[in-house]
């Protein structure tokens, strides 16, 4: 079988299968729907201009989902900014 290895610069998003494989990783660990009703539950958050009231929610999410608050972060910066 072939092995792919991540390349130095591959956090950049120029590598397709990469960009690829986040994607299909984000939506298997945080499914837009689920994610998307426990988002509503929240109330309202600001992802851009952040405050320890979203900071405590992305940590909640993350718990729930186990992922890192990182990735919550992107995941969720994608479903309503991507």
């Amino acid at each position: 079988g072939m092995m792919l290895f991540r390349e130095e610069h591959a956090g950049n998003g120029g590598d397709a299968k990469e960009v690829e494989a986040n994607k299909f990783a984000a939506e298997l660990l945080m499914p837009e729907a689920e994610l998307r009703e426990d988002t509503s539950k929240e109330g309202s958050f600001d992802l851009i201009n952040r405050t320890s009231a979203t900071d405590e929610i992305i940590a909640r999410l993350a718990e729930k989902y186990e992922v890192s608050e990182q990735a919550m972060t992107i995941r969720l910066t994608t479903l309503y900014f991507g």
